[in-house]
């Protein structure tokens, strides 16, 4: 199966489309009232590591792989003006944030799908395989200014980036809930091109004799 992705991005980009990426549908309507929940007392991760055959198989299809291509470039191109390519893999780009894990043994498979940092990058990607994973969860993104998550509604989150790093469920959710939109089920996060490093480092910096003062 092949996808034309002049179409992709036309579709992608036109205003008042929702795209529903794993079913092919196309929602076009209101979005949901923000949810009421607070806190996230009773969260949970669903399981990767237990489901990672289920996860894996999903990976390499068409689609899966141009989300994740077309998002995470917006990262690597924007942070260090590399090109992010079909068949590489998010982990190797930029410090290796693994290394500093206390975890004895084999790293999981699938940390080579995370990256520090890069979570509104990658957000996309994980939705596409929670749906594909678990498709009769009503799975929906919760983004926020300092994290962007995916959701089934209820208690469960799928999240390869925090999941891997040691993020408790509860601390994911509020991060992502807080001041955070809860998009439709389905629906994508539009993202832009990251920062360059230099002037995040320089933003960084000025926040900090900001604060000094």
């Amino acid at each position: 199966m092949t996808h034309d992705k002049g179409l992709w991005h036309a579709v992608m980009t036109k205003p008042g489309v929702i795209p529903m990426i794993a079913s092919g549908i196309f929602y076009e309507g209101p979005r949901p009232p923000k949810n009421t929940r607070t806190s996230g007392r009773g969260m949970r991760y669903y399981d990767v590591e237990a489901n990672w055959p289920r996860i894996r198989r999903h990976i390499k299809k068409p689609m899966t792989q141009i989300i994740m291509v077309e998002n995470f470039n917006l990262f690597t191109w924007g942070r260090w003006r590399r090109r992010f390519k079909f068949g590489e893999v998010p982990s190797p780009h930029g410090d290796d944030w693994q290394d500093q894990i206390d975890r004895k043994g084999r790293r999981p498979a699938f940390w080579k799908y995370t990256k520090m940092g890069a979570c509104h990058w990658l957000v996309n990607f994980n939705l596409e395989l929670a749906r594909l994973a678990e498709p009769d969860r009503k799975w929906r993104i919760l983004t926020s200014p300092n994290h962007s998550t995916v959701w089934d509604g209820e208690l469960l989150l799928f999240d390869l980036n925090f999941l891997a790093m040691g993020v408790s469920p509860k601390e994911c959710f509020e991060m992502a809930n807080k001041r955070g939109t809860e998009l439709m089920p389905g629906e994508t996060h539009p993202v832009g091109r990251a920062e360059h490093y230099k002037k995040e480092m320089t933003w960084r910096n000025k926040r900090r004799r900001k604060k000094s003062k």
